[in-house]
């Protein structure tokens, strides 16, 4: 009897781990700027929908030399708005990371692109609208964004098993100023394959000599305010 028991249990862990590594991670993100107001939404689903995660920031600015402020969408562990700054400093501190973690890995940029060939986009749209006040001027800003999209598109093709077409959309308006871009990208990769990426991430990192103390250091400290 007791081992009828543990056979369930073992089949039932085997099907529940066969269910997980088989699932997918689904990702999907939106963004937009119309005028000066920016809106950035990110959505990721695992595990058939059981695991859900947004992340929202309704408004981003240049604020000139002091650089970017983003205000998060509170929640329900905040009773305002959180506002950050992306300055000169914390661009510095996130190269410097960069750094570090690229010089204690063993072959992280051959780790990267191999995890992101494994990624499959299955939805990307790019629509831009533009003008200015001359008509000229106006369609020469238009052949300049559609020759930066399709270079944009082709390094992503490159690095990503693209499943669909690209909608790229460039509208110029003629004898007026105006700008507005949004772009939807949604994608997905086997959950089973990001365990095990990460799992090879691991043993990379564990192969340069101070590569696990100097990640743990990393990924623990705080950002500078």
């Amino acid at each position: 009897m007791a081992i009828f028991v543990i056979w369930r249990i073992i089949v039932a862990a085997i099907i529940l781990l066969l269910l997980v590594w088989f699932s997918d991670v689904r990702l999907k993100g939106h963004f937009s700027r119309i005028g000066s107001n920016d809106h950035l939404n990110i959505q990721v689903r695992a595990l058939y929908g059981v695991i859900r995660v947004e992340y929202v920031i309704p408004i981003m600015k240049f604020q000139g030399l002091k650089g970017l402020m983003i205000e998060r969408e509170k929640n329900q562990l905040q009773e305002e708005q959180k506002t950050e700054w992306i300055d000169k400093g914390k661009i510095v501190e996130f190269y410097q990371k960069a750094k570090l973690m690229l010089t204690h890995t063993d072959g992280l940029t051959e780790w990267l692109k191999q995890t992101m060939k494994q990624f499959r986009c299955t939805e990307l749209r790019w629509t831009t609208r533009l003008g200015l006040k001359d008509a000229p001027g106006t369609a020469i800003l238009s052949g300049v964004v559609w020759g930066l999209k399709s270079s944009i598109i082709h390094i992503l093709a490159k690095n990503v098993k693209m499943q669909v077409l690209p909608v790229l959309h460039v509208f110029p308006l003629y004898n007026r100023l105006h700008f507005s871009t949004e772009v939807m990208v949604a994608g997905h990769i086997r959950a089973g394959t990001a365990i095990w990426a990460g799992l090879k991430l691991l043993r990379r990192i564990s192969k340069a000599k101070g590569g696990l103390k100097t990640w743990q250091r990393l990924m623990s400290s705080k950002p500078s305010s």
